[in-house]
């Protein structure tokens, strides 16, 4: 049976604060190998390696050029080991305090939408060859009665993203953590490239999770 290739996952995301703090939250997700040994970071190194990467993914949250809407937090960081089966191997670390607000500017789309980043691997067939993130990078603009944003917020969102990557990567420290795209079927490729288009997209799952308020009337009227 194939299964994925034991791996390390970075996860992290926060409320999106769509009518108050109990509601809708966001949540990314990175997976990595140690290009040494081709599995996880070791257990016992966990908790350092959440600790040396926390401040960074911070830095890029609240980054005036990543777009994060300041309504949507930051609230937790997590870095766990995952097995073949796809379930933690070893009690995963959380730094669940941190409270960082988006640094963008006033929201001008619903928290629902997301300009995506994208990873490519070279590849351009088979498992494991790209993968996507949706932040909740709701604050940038359109141009009026489209769909798109300018080329200077994609330029912006993909230099905070190297940097996003740069921060897991650690390539001056032990831990040797390498950004991949994961498949469960058990193929896994290195990120070699990030891309970021011009089209606002709508992630489902925080739509579906909006609470919805009705105007109801019967008809016809009377």
């Amino acid at each position: 049976m194939v299964a994925y290739t034991p791996h390390t996952l970075v996860t992290f995301g926060g409320r999106l604060n769509e009518r108050g703090t109990a509601d809708e939250i966001w949540q990314c997700g990175i997976r990595g190998i140690n290009p040494v040994t081709g599995g996880p970071v070791d257990d016992s190194q966990l908790q350092a390696y959440l600790d040396a990467i926390v401040s960074g993914i911070e830095t890029w949250y609240g980054h005036v050029q990543s777009y994060h809407a300041p309504q949507a937090f930051l609230d937790w960081v997590k870095v766990a080991n995952i097995n073949a089966g796809g379930h933690y191997s070893a009690s995963p670390k959380i730094a669940d305090t941190l409270n960082t607000p988006g640094g963008g500017d006033s929201p001008h789309l619903p928290s629902f939408c997301s300009v995506a980043i994208s990873w490519g691997t070279g590849a351009t067939f088979g498992k494991a060859q790209r993968g996507r993130i949706y932040p909740p990078n709701f604050s940038v603009a359109v141009y009026a009665g489209t769909s798109h944003t300018d080329a200077t917020t994609t330029a912006n969102i993909q230099a905070r993203a190297h940097d996003l990557l740069d921060t897991l990567a650690q390539t001056e420290s032990e831990f040797e953590f390498r950004p991949h795209v994961m498949s469960s079927t058990g193929p896994h490729r290195l990120i070699t490239e990030i891309k970021v288009g011009d089209v606002i997209d709508v992630q489902r799952r925080r739509k579906n999770a909006a609470r919805e308020a009705y105007v109801v009337g019967p008809w016809p009227a009377g």
